[in-house]
């Protein structure tokens, strides 16, 4: 049987799953109480953060504006839908996201949407802020995909639906 986790190293690691890490950097100990030190474990999330990319540092908004400027996102397009390109977007795990920092993104699965499934004209008049909607923009690191909040779950295969009768049952 594996050591029993305390109820803090329990946190770290499940910090660490969302972040989509596949386990802890190897942290500072604390010499009196031999348990990992909040101090050491922040530093160790910001060091993951800033590496995570290479060289841009995605916890401050100066490396994600650059991150965002310089990494160009894929496009969403019919055949990249058909051919299984985004085959990690409903893998059921967290995708980390980062709020995105450049002021020309849009959300790629809201224009998708409108182009592709929205085939009355009446519809997408009234729908036509899905075009060009700019509100609230995550990338998703693991897509690197420009989507909304209201995007984000759909686009990874979880529905809001099927999550607030989750949340009913509880």
């Amino acid at each position: 049987m594996p050591k029993k986790w305390t109820h803090q190293e329990f946190l770290v690691q499940l910090i660490y799953d969302f972040m989509g890490m596949t386990e802890m950097p190897a942290a500072e100990v604390d010499d009196e109480s031999t348990q990992v030190t909040t101090r050491s474990m922040a530093a160790a999330v910001q060091s993951d953060m800033s590496s995570a990319s290479g060289k841009y540092n995605l916890g401050t908004d100066k490396g994600r504006l650059a991150y965002c400027q310089e990494v160009r996102t894929y496009n969403v397009t019919v055949n990249r839908m058909e051919d299984n390109w985004f085959k990690d977007r409903t893998n059921g795990r967290y995708h980390p996201s980062i709020q995105n920092a450049y002021e020309g993104a849009y959300c790629q699965y809201c224009r998708f949407k409108w182009q592709h499934r929205i085939t009355n004209e009446r519809t997408k008049t009234i729908n036509k802020w899905m075009f060009n909607y700019r509100a609230h923009i995550k990338r998703c690191l693991v897509c690197n995909v420009n989507l909304c909040w209201s995007c984000f779950n759909d686009w990874h295969g979880f529905s809001i639906g099927a999550l607030n009768s989750m949340a009913r049952q509880k």
